[in-house]
Order: structure tokens, then sequence, then C-alpha cells
């Protein structure tokens, strides 16, 4: 299958990440506060296809969107995450506008796949894959994007929302460390290396098997990785030119299929 080019652009800085706390704690209950005026850009929306008689294509299609991060008013020295991102885009494919989760763009760690209601956002991390379906799906696609962003923000419940961001972070999640060489997340190919985050560059979605090309920024090297979204397994990888044997084992990396 062929993959469509992703970009973004790119950071050596990581997202922040979630908190090993109760859900009740992540986000305060108050009201949003917008960090930043909202910045328009084009996000490609992964849009899957099938194979067989009736074949179509996977397409990775512009679309409008909209990007924020807001700040949350929390308890003074509570020490909690007071700040998340999201975006706000039209797909015309499910006939809806959504908000969804969001990482800004500079990091080039995220991708949204078309669903049939909406869109599921996905998270490219060291070693993990997390995804988690749109906060808010408005059921057409003409909706004025300031409109939903207005819904969401009236609705916006603190405790629902760190449970569902706790149970994306936790339980809907795909492993992808045991599919590539040790370090391959690391800044160096030795104990004690920086953790690094990938950049992907391409993906396709068809029959429910994602093709994902991603490289570490540092090392440069490049992973391309075969993942049946039915099962959250991932079924083939090549990293660096080399086919590798994913670990099912006690190693916690995978290992080369043969030597070069």
């Amino acid at each position: 299958m062929a993959c469509g080019n992703f970009a973004f652009g790119q950071s050596d800085s990581a997202p922040r990440a979630v908190p090993m706390t109760s859900p009740t704690s992540i986000f305060g209950s108050g009201k949003l506060l917008e960090s930043s005026p909202w910045e328009n850009l084009t996000i490609k929306l992964v849009v899957p296809g099938t194979s067989g008689p009736a074949a179509r294509p996977s397409r990775l299609v512009a679309v409008p969107a909209r990007y924020e991060r807001y700040t949350v008013k929390a308890p003074a020295g509570s020490g909690v995450i007071s700040d998340f991102s999201v975006v706000a885009l039209s797909n015309p494919y499910a006939n809806a506008v959504c908000i969804a989760r969001a990482e800004p763009p500079k990091y080039n760690c995220m991708f949204y796949v078309s669903s049939k209601t909406g869109v599921v956002a996905y998270e490219v991390g060291p070693g993990v894959i997390i995804w988690e379906n749109n906060y808010l799906s408005i059921p057409n696609a003409q909706t004025d994007l300031n409109i939903a962003i207005t819904q969401f923000e009236a609705a916006y419940d603190g405790k629902k929302f760190s449970e569902n961001f706790i149970a994306a972070a936790f339980k809907n999640t795909i492993l992808i460390k045991t599919a590539t060489p040790a370090y391959y997340f690391s800044d160096g190919s030795s104990p004690g290396g920086g953790i690094v985050i990938p950049v992907v560059d391409a993906l396709d979605i068809t029959d429910d098997t994602l093709h994902l090309v991603i490289h570490n920024p540092k090392t440069m090297k490049v992973a391309s990785l075969w993942i049946d979204l039915k099962t959250k397994k991932v079924t083939k990888s090549i990293v660096d030119g080399q086919e590798m044997v994913i670990s099912t084992g006690a190693l916690p990396f995978a290992t080369p299929l043969s030597a070069k």
C-alpha cells in the first residue's frame, strides 16, 4: 500500500505527559480560559480505504481546522495539569464538525482518522500510540467551527473530561515499543539517553490495517509499522531497512529478523 505524506513541522521537545494521579484531579472544573487566540490551520484527515472488487484507496485529505490550548483554573499548589489542547475541524466524510484531542502542531505527533460519526485522534508517543474519540461532534459539516467551539466550552465538565483523558492514556493504547529495536525512542544507542518523540511521516489505512511511517528526529532512523486496528497489535515492522521480529516475550523490544 502507498502511504500519503504527512507533515506539520517538528520539535525536539515532548508534549506534556499525563501524571499518574486520580482522574478527578487532572483538570479543574472551572471556566476554560483561552491561552492564546485560536490558530487557523489545515490538517490532514485520513479517510480509510478498502481492497477487493469495490476497492477504495485510503486518502489523506486537507481539511480546515482551528487549534487552541486551553488553561483550566486549578487549586493553587495542586501540581495538576492546568492546560490541554484541542482542534476544531470539519469532516465532510462524516458530515460533521468535531472538537478533538490535540498537541501543538509543531510536534507532528498526531493524526486524525475519519469515523462514521466524526473523527478519532491518534497521538504517537515514545513506544506507544494513544487514541481518543472526538470530544464533540455536530452532525452537519457546514456548521461554522465557532459554533462547535462555543458548544464545547459551554458543555465542558472537568471531571468527565479527566476521566476520558485518563482512559485514553491508560486503556486506548497500541504498544509499538516491542516492534522497534532497543533505544529506538532515545536520542542515542545506549542507556541514559533522552526520550525522543517520533515524527509522523506518512500513513495509510486499508481494511482496518494502519501502515504508519515514523522517524526519530535525532537519529533519523525510519520505522515502518503495520498495525491491525481491530486487535490493536503491530503485525509487521521494518526499521532502518531491516525487518524486525516483534517481541511477545520477556524482551521489551524487537530484534532483527536476520543479519544485514
